[in-house]
């Protein structure tokens, strides 16, 4: 009876992170069909498309979304799908297989649009840590696309390279960020403890720490994620938010190998997809904060920590069961 009320609750239990996942593809792909319509595109940010592709593109909103944001948030959810794809194709059912690679060719066309080196780079970080979950093939591809990685940032130059990176014609380049973070550190240097409050970067900047190279009203946010919550929360709130990204990469981390050993199909996929997904906003955070504060998309970062931690608690019967195992020898010695 015990046994039966069990795999009642652990079945239970996987089909609402399923349908949670599910829905946050859905949601993904309507925001994907949506976003011609409901961003604020820059034609000009990189010259990468045309310009002419976004003047086919007209708002119906009145309240645009940024594309950094819209990157933000696309990046860890396409991680999602291609988890899934990439690990439980076999276990996914029609529905659920169509989903997916919708999604993700039309999110990643999105994600293109949005021009979002950040978020770019939180894909490239989220797709390395999918990769080398894959097993050696994967551990191979990534080996190689570093060295290429490697020489090409070798041949471009580091000054280039770090432009390229950061640089954006709102901040006006690499010197502009670093005078955004230079503000943003004195924040900290002065408020350590309990930090300025959220929303109050520009006011608190404008007021006490002005920037030489913006007008008053511009600069909304420390353009990293670590600063940002430093400067909104104190260290002390940094550190619990840094404590909070650890232990969800640990949840999802131990959720991936006890699918692996326990050879859970559909359950891989979902942790793989997490731990990559958290992979793609921890490095996106390190030139932008499109996931934290009063942003509409904010909230992405607890559902995944939550989504983690679920999986992982989904997993502790049969970690608890394997662990009895191991020990019983020892005991019997």
């Amino acid at each position: 009876l015990l046994n039966t009320i069990l795999s009642m609750e652990l079945r239970q239990s996987r089909n609402s992170i399923e349908r949670i996942i599910l829905a946050l593809l859905a949601a993904g792909l309507l925001l994907s069909l949506a976003s011609p319509f409901v961003v604020q595109w820059n034609a000009l940010k990189l010259g990468l498309p045309s310009a002419g592709l976004y003047e086919r593109f007209t708002l119906q909103v009145a309240n645009p979304v940024n594309p950094n944001v819209m990157a933000g948030l696309l990046a860890p959810l396409l991680l999602l799908a291609l988890g899934r794809l990439v690990f439980d194709w076999r276990s996914l059912s029609r529905l659920e297989r169509a989903l997916a690679l919708a999604f993700t060719s039309l999110g990643g066309a999105a994600l293109i649009l949005t021009q979002s080196r950040g978020a770019w780079l939180g894909l490239l970080a989220g797709l390395a840590v999918l990769l080398v979950l894959a097993g050696q093939r994967g551990r191979w591809i990534l080996l190689a696309s570093s060295l290429v990685t490697i020489l090409l940032a070798a041949r471009l130059g580091l000054a280039r390279l770090a432009e390229a990176l950061v640089g954006s014609p709102g901040l006006g380049g690499l010197e502009g960020r670093l005078e955004v973070w230079s503000r943003a550190l004195a924040m900290i240097h002065d408020f350590p403890f309990t930090g300025i409050g959220l929303g109050g970067f520009t006011l608190v900047s404008d007021r006490l720490y002005p920037f030489f190279a913006y007008l008053p009203g511009t600069v909304e946010h420390a353009h990293n994620l670590y600063l940002q919550v430093a400067v909104d929360l104190g260290l002390p709130g940094l550190a619990a938010w840094l404590g909070l990204a650890a232990g969800g990469l640990y949840c999802a981390g131990r959720a991936f190998r006890q699918a692996r050993l326990s050879a859970t199909p559909g359950l891989a996929g979902l942790a793989a997809g997490l731990l990559a997904a958290q992979a793609a906003f921890l490095a996106h955070g390190l030139i932008d904060a499109v996931l934290w504060g009063m942003v509409r998309t904010a909230p992405l970062v607890w559902l995944i920590w939550g989504l983690s931690a679920a999986l992982d608690l989904h997993f502790r019967p049969a970690r608890q069961q394997q662990e009895g195992k191991d020990d019983a020898p020892a005991l019997a010695g």
